[in-house]
Protein backbone atom coordinates (compact mmCIF):
# COMPACT_ATOMS: atom_id res chain seq x y z
CA UNK A 1 0.00 0.00 0.00
CA UNK A 2 1.19 3.49 -1.01
CA UNK A 3 -0.14 6.21 1.12
CA UNK A 4 0.24 9.35 -1.05
CA UNK A 5 -1.40 8.63 -3.96
CA UNK A 6 -3.64 10.73 -6.19
CA UNK A 7 -6.99 9.40 -5.27
CA UNK A 8 -8.85 10.55 -2.26
CA UNK A 9 -8.02 7.29 0.12
CA UNK A 10 -7.22 8.27 3.18
CA UNK A 11 -4.84 5.24 4.85
CA UNK A 12 -2.33 6.39 7.40
CA UNK A 13 -1.83 5.18 11.64
CA UNK A 14 -2.68 6.70 14.52
CA UNK A 15 -0.40 4.95 16.95
CA UNK A 16 -0.72 1.37 17.01
CA UNK A 17 -4.39 1.66 14.65
CA UNK A 18 -4.46 1.78 11.29
CA UNK A 19 -7.57 3.52 9.31
CA UNK A 20 -8.22 2.20 5.82
CA UNK A 21 -10.39 3.28 3.32
CA UNK A 22 -11.71 0.71 0.63
CA UNK A 23 -12.37 1.12 -3.03
CA UNK A 24 -15.48 3.07 -3.60
CA UNK A 25 -17.18 0.61 -5.43
CA UNK A 26 -16.63 -1.89 -2.44
CA UNK A 27 -18.88 -2.47 0.62
CA UNK A 28 -19.38 -4.29 3.98
CA UNK A 29 -20.70 -7.11 1.65
CA UNK A 30 -17.99 -7.36 -0.82
CA UNK A 31 -16.45 -10.78 -0.34
CA UNK A 32 -12.72 -9.46 0.86
CA UNK A 33 -14.24 -6.91 3.15
CA UNK A 34 -16.30 -9.78 4.74
CA UNK A 35 -13.87 -12.76 4.80
CA UNK A 36 -11.51 -9.61 6.83
CA UNK A 37 -14.38 -8.24 9.24
CA UNK A 38 -14.74 -12.14 10.20
CA UNK A 39 -10.95 -12.83 10.75
CA UNK A 40 -11.18 -15.57 8.07
CA UNK A 41 -8.69 -13.66 5.72
CA UNK A 42 -5.58 -12.78 7.82
CA UNK A 43 -4.19 -9.20 6.52
CA UNK A 44 -0.66 -8.47 6.71
CA UNK A 45 0.49 -4.85 6.20
CA UNK A 46 3.23 -3.89 3.50
CA UNK A 47 3.38 0.19 3.32
CA UNK A 48 5.53 3.03 1.56
CA UNK A 49 4.94 6.43 1.86
CA UNK A 50 5.80 7.12 -1.17
CA UNK A 51 5.84 5.67 -4.63
CA UNK A 52 9.24 7.19 -5.89
CA UNK A 53 11.77 9.73 -4.63
CA UNK A 54 13.72 10.71 -6.85
CA UNK A 55 12.53 8.91 -9.59
CA UNK A 56 13.53 5.91 -7.90
CA UNK A 57 11.23 3.41 -7.09
CA UNK A 58 11.05 3.01 -2.81
CA UNK A 59 10.75 -0.29 -1.30
CA UNK A 60 7.50 -1.33 0.99
CA UNK A 61 8.15 -1.46 4.88
CA UNK A 62 6.38 -4.90 6.43
CA UNK A 63 3.79 -3.55 9.66
CA UNK A 64 2.63 -6.64 10.80
CA UNK A 65 -0.31 -8.57 11.12
CA UNK A 66 -3.77 -6.46 11.52
CA UNK A 67 -6.46 -7.46 13.94
CA UNK A 68 -10.17 -8.09 12.14
CA UNK A 69 -11.24 -4.46 11.42
CA UNK A 70 -14.19 -2.48 12.75
CA UNK A 71 -16.20 -1.15 9.66
CA UNK A 72 -18.42 1.63 8.84
CA UNK A 73 -20.16 2.82 6.09
CA UNK A 74 -20.30 1.95 2.50
CA UNK A 75 -18.95 2.89 -1.19
CA UNK A 76 -16.24 3.21 0.13
CA UNK A 77 -16.06 1.45 3.61
CA UNK A 78 -14.07 3.12 6.34
CA UNK A 79 -12.05 0.30 8.44
CA UNK A 80 -9.87 0.98 11.66
CA UNK A 81 -8.04 -2.16 12.33
CA UNK A 82 -5.63 -3.03 15.34
CA UNK A 83 -1.77 -3.31 14.52
CA UNK A 84 -0.71 -6.87 16.45
CA UNK A 85 3.21 -6.17 15.88
CA UNK A 86 3.29 -2.17 16.28
CA UNK A 87 6.51 -0.93 17.48
CA UNK A 88 6.62 2.15 19.43
CA UNK A 89 9.92 3.28 19.22
CA UNK A 90 10.60 2.68 15.65
CA UNK A 91 12.72 4.80 13.01
CA UNK A 92 13.50 4.77 9.98
CA UNK A 93 11.55 3.72 7.09
CA UNK A 94 8.90 2.66 9.73
CA UNK A 95 8.92 5.10 11.88
CA UNK A 96 8.47 7.66 8.70
CA UNK A 97 5.57 5.23 8.10
CA UNK A 98 3.97 5.50 11.01
CA UNK A 99 4.33 9.48 11.42
CA UNK A 100 2.18 10.58 7.65
CA UNK A 101 -0.43 11.84 8.22
CA UNK A 102 -2.76 13.43 4.90
CA UNK A 103 -2.12 16.94 4.81
CA UNK A 104 -6.06 17.41 3.96
CA UNK A 105 -8.89 17.31 6.17
CA UNK A 106 -11.32 14.61 5.77
CA UNK A 107 -14.68 14.58 4.05
CA UNK A 108 -18.05 15.04 6.05
CA UNK A 109 -19.35 11.76 5.43
CA UNK A 110 -15.78 10.12 6.01
CA UNK A 111 -15.25 11.87 9.33
CA UNK A 112 -18.88 11.04 11.00
CA UNK A 113 -17.85 7.36 10.28
CA UNK A 114 -14.41 7.85 12.01
CA UNK A 115 -16.56 9.35 14.98
CA UNK A 116 -18.61 6.43 14.56
CA UNK A 117 -16.30 3.94 15.08
CA UNK A 118 -14.31 5.99 17.65
CA UNK A 119 -17.54 6.03 19.74
CA UNK A 120 -18.18 2.27 19.15
CA UNK A 121 -14.45 1.43 20.49
CA UNK A 122 -15.42 4.03 23.78
CA UNK A 123 -14.64 7.39 22.90
CA UNK A 124 -17.49 8.63 25.04
CA UNK A 125 -21.04 7.88 26.37
CA UNK A 126 -22.70 4.56 24.73
CA UNK A 127 -19.50 3.58 23.17
CA UNK A 128 -18.10 3.53 26.50
CA UNK A 129 -20.88 0.94 27.26
CA UNK A 130 -20.53 -1.17 24.37
CA UNK A 131 -16.84 -1.60 24.38
CA UNK A 132 -17.29 -3.04 27.94
CA UNK A 133 -20.01 -5.29 26.79
CA UNK A 134 -17.66 -6.51 24.23
CA UNK A 135 -14.53 -7.31 26.94
CA UNK A 136 -17.27 -9.00 28.85
CA UNK A 137 -18.40 -11.16 26.09
CA UNK A 138 -15.00 -12.29 25.15
CA UNK A 139 -14.47 -12.94 28.33
CA UNK A 140 -17.23 -15.32 28.93
CA UNK A 141 -16.67 -16.57 25.31
CA UNK A 142 -13.16 -17.80 26.56
CA UNK A 143 -13.87 -19.15 29.55
CA UNK A 144 -16.14 -21.46 27.65
CA UNK A 145 -14.51 -22.59 25.53
CA UNK A 146 -11.56 -23.34 27.97
CA UNK A 147 -14.32 -24.71 30.27
CA UNK A 148 -15.13 -27.19 27.73
CA UNK A 149 -11.21 -27.99 26.73
CA UNK A 150 -10.98 -29.13 30.99
CA UNK A 151 -13.86 -31.29 31.05
CA UNK A 152 -13.03 -33.08 28.11
CA UNK A 153 -10.17 -34.17 29.37
CA UNK A 154 -11.42 -35.24 32.39
CA UNK A 155 -10.97 -32.16 34.82
CA UNK A 156 -13.79 -31.54 37.44
CA UNK A 157 -13.63 -27.49 36.71
CA UNK A 158 -14.47 -24.87 38.75
CA UNK A 159 -14.80 -21.25 38.11
CA UNK A 160 -13.02 -19.13 40.60
CA UNK A 161 -12.84 -15.56 38.15
CA UNK A 162 -14.84 -14.04 41.00
CA UNK A 163 -12.77 -14.48 44.22
CA UNK A 164 -9.20 -15.23 42.74
CA UNK A 165 -6.66 -13.59 41.03
CA UNK A 166 -7.03 -16.85 38.41
CA UNK A 167 -10.36 -18.56 36.41
CA UNK A 168 -10.42 -21.90 36.90
CA UNK A 169 -9.41 -24.51 39.02
CA UNK A 170 -9.06 -28.10 37.58
CA UNK A 171 -8.82 -31.26 39.20
CA UNK A 172 -8.36 -34.73 37.81
CA UNK A 173 -7.18 -38.29 40.45
CA UNK A 174 -4.83 -35.61 42.78
CA UNK A 175 -3.74 -33.57 40.23
CA UNK A 176 -4.67 -30.07 40.52
CA UNK A 177 -4.15 -27.04 38.09
CA UNK A 178 -5.06 -23.13 38.00
CA UNK A 179 -5.92 -22.19 34.78
CA UNK A 180 -5.65 -17.81 33.40
CA UNK A 181 -8.10 -17.66 30.67
CA UNK A 182 -7.66 -14.91 28.04
CA UNK A 183 -9.55 -13.66 24.94
CA UNK A 184 -8.73 -11.41 22.42
CA UNK A 185 -9.87 -10.56 18.62
CA UNK A 186 -5.59 -9.85 17.46
CA UNK A 187 -2.80 -12.49 16.89
CA UNK A 188 -2.38 -13.39 20.58
CA UNK A 189 1.19 -12.42 20.40
CA UNK A 190 0.49 -10.78 23.44
CA UNK A 191 -1.60 -10.54 26.33
CA UNK A 192 -2.35 -7.87 28.95
CA UNK A 193 -2.23 -9.63 32.53
CA UNK A 194 -2.77 -7.79 35.88
CA UNK A 195 0.31 -8.28 38.81
CA UNK A 196 -1.99 -10.40 40.91
CA UNK A 197 -2.14 -12.85 37.63
CA UNK A 198 1.83 -12.90 37.06
CA UNK A 199 2.09 -13.25 41.08
CA UNK A 200 -0.51 -16.51 41.13
CA UNK A 201 1.05 -18.13 38.33
CA UNK A 202 4.42 -17.82 40.09
CA UNK A 203 3.30 -19.44 42.91
CA UNK A 204 5.80 -22.36 44.00
CA UNK A 205 2.56 -24.37 45.67
CA UNK A 206 0.75 -24.40 42.73
CA UNK A 207 1.16 -25.30 38.47
CA UNK A 208 -0.78 -23.05 36.01
CA UNK A 209 -2.06 -22.76 32.53
CA UNK A 210 -2.28 -19.99 30.33
CA UNK A 211 -5.41 -20.53 27.78
CA UNK A 212 -5.54 -17.85 25.16
CA UNK A 213 -8.48 -17.91 22.95
CA UNK A 214 -7.26 -15.52 20.10
CA UNK A 215 -8.54 -14.10 16.63
CA UNK A 216 -12.21 -14.21 17.43
CA UNK A 217 -14.74 -13.02 15.29
CA UNK A 218 -16.95 -10.07 16.60
CA UNK A 219 -19.92 -9.45 14.27
CA UNK A 220 -23.12 -7.67 15.71
CA UNK A 221 -27.31 -8.45 15.93
CA UNK A 222 -29.25 -5.85 17.06
CA UNK A 223 -26.57 -3.74 18.23
CA UNK A 224 -24.89 -6.66 21.05
CA UNK A 225 -22.10 -8.26 20.36
CA UNK A 226 -21.84 -11.85 18.60
CA UNK A 227 -18.99 -13.88 18.71
CA UNK A 228 -17.56 -16.85 16.56
CA UNK A 229 -14.38 -18.77 15.61
CA UNK A 230 -11.09 -18.26 17.72
CA UNK A 231 -7.80 -20.50 18.16
CA UNK A 232 -6.47 -21.74 21.13
CA UNK A 233 -3.31 -21.07 22.03
CA UNK A 234 -2.41 -23.70 25.15
CA UNK A 235 1.00 -23.04 27.63
CA UNK A 236 0.99 -25.66 30.03
CA UNK A 237 3.01 -25.22 33.03
CA UNK A 238 3.30 -21.92 32.77
CA UNK A 239 5.27 -19.55 34.72
CA UNK A 240 5.88 -15.56 33.40
CA UNK A 241 9.68 -14.53 32.99
CA UNK A 242 10.46 -11.34 33.69
CA UNK A 243 12.19 -11.09 30.14
CA UNK A 244 8.60 -11.38 28.37
CA UNK A 245 6.82 -9.25 30.42
CA UNK A 246 6.45 -5.15 30.04
CA UNK A 247 4.98 -2.65 31.79
CA UNK A 248 2.52 -1.00 30.84
CA UNK A 249 1.51 1.48 33.81
CA UNK A 250 3.56 2.63 37.22
CA UNK A 251 1.95 3.27 40.46
CA UNK A 252 3.73 6.43 41.76
CA UNK A 253 3.62 7.09 45.46
CA UNK A 254 3.75 10.89 45.94
CA UNK A 255 6.21 12.23 48.44
CA UNK A 256 4.44 14.10 51.76
CA UNK A 257 4.59 17.81 51.99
Amino acid sequence: MTLVKPQTYRDYFDGPLFWWQSQTRQSQKSPVIRRLASGELPAHLFVRVREKVRGKTQPFVYCGQLSAPELEGELPVTALFEVVNYVPSATGALGEVYAWHPDSPPAAAEDERREAIVRRRGGGGQGRQSDTELRRALELYAMQHATAHYLEAGYEVEDTSANRPYDLECRREGVYRRVEVKATQSAGESVLLTIGEVNAARDPGSTTDLYILYGISVARELGRPVLSRGTVKLIEDWLPNDCDLSPTAFAYRTPRE
